[in-house]
């Protein structure tokens, strides 16, 4: 029985039976068919391509067939707040993109991860105040940035930037530098102009006065007093200094040379107290005898210390008028 031929996609086609035979490309051969009157019949395919081809071609211009990695990251609990669930807590942070789904948006891509990151944040930062003395500082600041979160979960506030104006000018955070500048600037600006305003009073009183050169030359010569009696001043300053360091060395040496004589007089002190229990004649004896020691020492001593006297005194003197006359001097 011979089959309906059927059409399809620009070319002839026949349903095979049970028996089959390969189909050639080509003329068909005229003895073949006469010798064997059951083979089917040579069909001539067109050049054009064939609609696997086409079938193939339009499956590559398409978007693709679904992926089950399009859906990671995605649970029932995102379903209807666009947010999706926080990826496994093994996942490190630095790997969040890769379980973003790449059909969303850039700035929803940008917002996702923001959310993630910020609660993953929070997360580590309760368990690291959880029983410190900072807990309650802790709890506040995260319950603030809970509430930024919360907001932009709600989209209460957009991060996109598809509606910026292309024209916009982002302003640039000023450098604390130039601030600093500035706040110089504004304070030595206020300073010089206080400076020239005082300068400007100065010249007005400059300009009304009559007598400025007797002024000028008034004051001159007073700072040249002023100078000679400084001078004066400072040259008496040093007489007077030299004079009290002359002084206590002078009370210093006298101090050192007055040890030994104490000393031998508490020593002949307590000869003479000895010498009160032994017999009247040895007493008289020894008494006359440390007497004449005494007196011997005490001339010596008289004799070198009016000397010494005599000697200061002449250096104060001759000091004195040395220094009145080198101030008289013109």
């Amino acid at each position: 029985m011979k089959r309906k031929q059927e059409v399809q996609e620009g070319f002839t086609f026949v349903r095979k039976g049970k028996e089959t035979t390969s189909v050639k490309h080509g003329k068909s051969d005229t003895s073949q068919n006469e010798e064997s009157p059951k083979s089917e019949k040579m069909i001539a395919l067109p050049v054009s391509d064939t609609p696997i081809i086409k079938k193939n071609q339009k499956l590559r211009k398409s978007k693709g067939r679904r992926s089950s990695l399009d859906q990671r990251g995605k649970r029932a609990s995102s379903i209807g707040t666009g947010f999706e669930a926080l990826p496994h807590a093994d996942v490190p942070t630095d790997e969040y993109y890769r379980h973003i789904s790449k059909d969303l948006s850039e700035p929803l891509r940008m917002k996702q991860l923001l959310l993630w990151a910020s609660y993953k944040r929070l997360d580590e930062q309760r368990e690291k105040y959880k029983e410190t003395k900072e807990s309650s500082e802790a709890a506040i600041a995260r319950s603030i940035i809970q509430e930024v979160l919360n907001e932009l979960l709600s989209n209460q506030f957009s991060i996109s930037w598809y509606q910026r104006s292309p024209n916009e000018i982002i302003p640039n955070k000023p450098h604390p530098q130039n601030l600093k500048n500035i706040q110089l600037l504004d304070e030595l600006t206020a300073k010089l102009a206080q400076l020239q305003d005082e300068e400007a009073a100065w010249r007005a009183v400059a300009a009304g006065s009559v007598e400025n050169e007797k002024t000028l030359h008034a004051c001159r010569d007073l700072s040249n007093r002023l100078s000679s009696s400084t001078d004066s001043t400072s040259n008496d300053q040093e007489t007077s200094k030299e004079m009290n360091n002359y002084n206590q060395s002078y009370v210093k040496d006298l101090k050192m040379s007055l040890n030994p004589l104490l000393d031998s007089l508490s020593q002949h002190i307590h000869a003479l107290h000895s010498l009160t229990r032994i017999s009247p004649s040895v007493r008289s004896a020894f008494g006359e005898r440390a007497a004449h020691n005494y007196l011997l020492h005490k001339q010596k001593f008289s004799k070198t210390a009016n000397h010494s006297d005599t000697m200061n005194l002449l250096r104060i003197l001759s000091k004195s008028v040395y220094q009145s006359q080198r101030n008289n001097e013109p």
